[in-house]
């Protein structure tokens, strides 16, 4: 038995709203998923330019004294690995970044600091990127 929260996180770059088949589908979906894998509960938040879609919270039958609506919390644990690569990979699209160049000349508050191993080589967005 699972007995951490998870949270499913789906990032869609689509227009999905005005198709009511579609949020049917995508609810039925959801509550399978959790049923047959018994996670306890899940939230979801569909971004469409930078709007809220929609943003619902699914919660087990088989855990009835379970509360959670959608600002319930949820650990994101490793999947936000994949949110923030893409994310970083859009600016660099976008030419706001680059993946070759030292990542402390965009940082502020806070650089990466000289040492042994970055003293030769200066650490670059593409060097972080892949090591997720």
């Amino acid at each position: 038995m699972i007995k951490y929260f998870f949270s499913l996180f789906f990032l869609l770059n689509l227009i999905f709203c005005p198709y009511a088949s579609a949020t049917y589908q995508l609810n039925n979906t959801i509550k399978q998923i959790i049923t047959k894998y018994n996670v306890p509960a899940a939230s979801i938040t569909i971004i469409n330019h930078n709007r809220i879609e929609l943003a619902r919270a699914y919660k087990n039958p088989n855990y009835p004294k379970l509360k959670v609506n959608t600002n319930s919390k949820f650990q994101a644990a490793s999947i936000s690995k994949t949110i923030t690569a893409a994310a970083a990979l859009r600016l660099v699209a976008q030419n706001k970044l680059k993946l070759d160049q030292s990542v402390n000349d965009n940082l502020k508050s806070w650089k990466i600091p000289v040492n042994k191993f970055t003293s030769k080589q200066k650490i670059t967005l593409r060097n972080i990127l892949n090591m997720t």
